[in-house]
C-alpha cells in the first residue's frame, strides 16, 4: 500500500531509468482520477513528467505543461514533500551526495496526498520498463 501524507516532511525516489515516457508526483485526495487527466495544481495534481525520451515537462496552471531544461538525463528521481512549509521539488538523485533540483512546486496543501505513478502506455514495447519506487527507512 501507498503511504498517504498529510502532515510532516516525506522522501522517496524513484528509478525512472532509461524509459523514454513516465509522469511522478503527489496527488490530492480530491482530484477527479477517472478519465482523462487534466493534470495541473489547480486540479489536484502536482507532477513532473518526461516524454518522448528527451522532453522533461511540470505540469503548471498553464494550457500546456511547462518544458525544463535538464542537463543530464537523470535515472533516478528524488521527490521531497513539505506539507507545513508548501514545497513538493522534484531532484536529480543519481548522486546522492549532490542532488541536483529540477523543479519545485509552492503550494498550501490542505487534505491528504497521496504518491503519483504513472508509467504512461508502453507503446509496442519501447516503454515497457518499470518504475522502481524506494522509501528511504526512517529513523
Amino acid at each position: 500500500a501507498l503511504p498517504i501524507f498529510s502532515e510532516g516532511e516525506h522522501y522517496w525516489e524513484v528509478v525512472v531509468g532509461d524509459k523514454p515516457r513516465w509522469s511522478l508526483g503527489v496527488v490530492s485526495e480530491t482530484a477527479n482520477r477517472k478519465g482523462r487527466l487534466h493534470a495541473s495544481p489547480s486540479n489536484g495534481f502536482w507532477l513532473l513528467g518526461f516524454k518522448d525520451g528527451k522532453v522533461y515537462e511540470a505540469y503548471v496552471e498553464q494550457k500546456e505543461p511547462r518544458q525544463l531544461k535538464v542537463e543530464e538525463k537523470p535515472e533516478k528521481i528524488g521527490l521531497y514533500l513539505s506539507i507545513s512549509d508548501g514545497v513538493l521539488s522534484f531532484y536529480n538523485a543519481d548522486d546522492d551526495d549532490n542532488l541536483r533540483l529540477l523543479y519545485t512546486f509552492h503550494e498550501k496543501f490542505s487534505g491528504k496526498l497521496y504518491p503519483f505513478f504513472d508509467v504512461c502506455w508502453h507503446d509496442k514495447g519501447k516503454n515497457s520498463q518499470p518504475l522502481k519506487i524506494f522509501w528511504p527507512a526512517s529513523d
